[in-house]
């Protein structure tokens, strides 16, 4: 089993975001960490006005047997945390849905904390 580590820190505006990338039984692709990159960024309108500094762990995992990967999202910081795993056979477009899953949870977390906050019921 082939496993690749990767750790970095996103710095964007002033805004920091540590991510690390994690390759299983599939090669480092420049590709597809500029892929992975450019997914990540959009969490920043989620995260702009958090204190401290968000993590993203992302598991790319390749499949030889089924031709298909599976791609795990966890973010932690310091009010929310989410996490998704998705399955397809392209890749690009699993690690696109695995972020739309984890934006999904973290504006659906605030929306929950906005309305403790102002003591409105909660819309559904």
């Amino acid at each position: 089993m082939i496993i690749a580590l990767i750790s970095y820190v996103l710095f964007n505006k002033g805004y920091f975001m540590h991510i690390k990338i994690t390759y299983r039984a599939m090669d480092h692709s420049a590709t597809i960490e500029k892929y992975v990159r450019a997914e990540v960024a959009t969490f920043e309108q989620l995260f702009k006005r958090e204190e401290g500094k968000p993590s993203v762990e992302v598991i790319l995992q390749g499949h030889t047997k089924e031709n298909h990967f599976t791609v795990e999202f966890v973010v932690k910081s310091g009010a929310y945390s989410a996490s998704a795993r998705v399955e397809g056979k392209d890749v690009f477009a699993t690690i696109h849905d695995a972020t739309h899953n984890i934006t999904q949870q973290i504006i659906k977390q605030k929306g929950k904390m906005l309305d403790k906050e102002h003591h409105r019921p909660k819309m559904q």
